[in-house]
């Protein structure tokens, strides 16, 4: 399935009422998900070993 296929069904799941807020939300998702694909794909990830304690951290350190 292409991104856009990707971006067209998860605004087709929404409610035929939905404003325009809720739209942009599941676009920048689909697209931060395949950002963070291609950057995983370009070596650019950071290994699961170094994750559990930038996890920590976030969770210590609110609005950081």
């Amino acid at each position: 399935m292409s991104v856009k296929e990707k971006i067209l069904a998860s605004i087709h799941d929404l409610p035929d009422d939905a404003t325009a807020e809720p739209m942009r939300g599941k676009v920048e998702l689909v697209l931060g998900v395949y950002e963070a694909i291609s950057s995983v794909d370009a070596g650019r990830g950071v290994p699961k070993k170094d994750m559990k304690p930038l996890v920590r951290k976030w969770a210590t350190q609110p609005g950081q």
